[in-house]
């Protein structure tokens, strides 16, 4: 399954791929161009979306020269709370019960 989901204010796209196989080394990988995160339903917690949703999160803030600070972080906490909750939306039935 692979899904677009779009960041309208920044004009960017994720990436959503659920075909990545579990003899790989990682859970899960979030690849900077194109922004795709891509994980084995096997592994998909809700920490390791959190996790992954943080470095494409990253990498919207690098493409687009955004810069969070310790005073000013709203920005990221917004885009963050966006994209959390729009890769929850659509991988929700992949999440395994554990908490790694």
């Amino acid at each position: 399954m692979k899904h677009r989901i779009k960041i309208p204010i920044y004009n960017q796209y994720i990436t959503i791929d659920n075909t990545y196989g579990d003899d790989e080394e990682e859970k899960a990988i979030t690849i900077s161009d194109p922004i795709t995160i891509r994980y084995c339903p096997k592994y998909w917690t809700l920490n390791t979306l959190a996790h992954e949703c943080v470095h494409a999160v990253n990498f919207i803030c690098i493409r687009c020269n955004l810069v969070s600070t310790y005073e000013d972080d709203e920005m990221y906490a917004y885009l963050y709370g966006h994209v959390l909750r729009r890769v929850y939306e659509i991988t929700k039935d992949d999440l395994v019960d554990s908490v790694d």
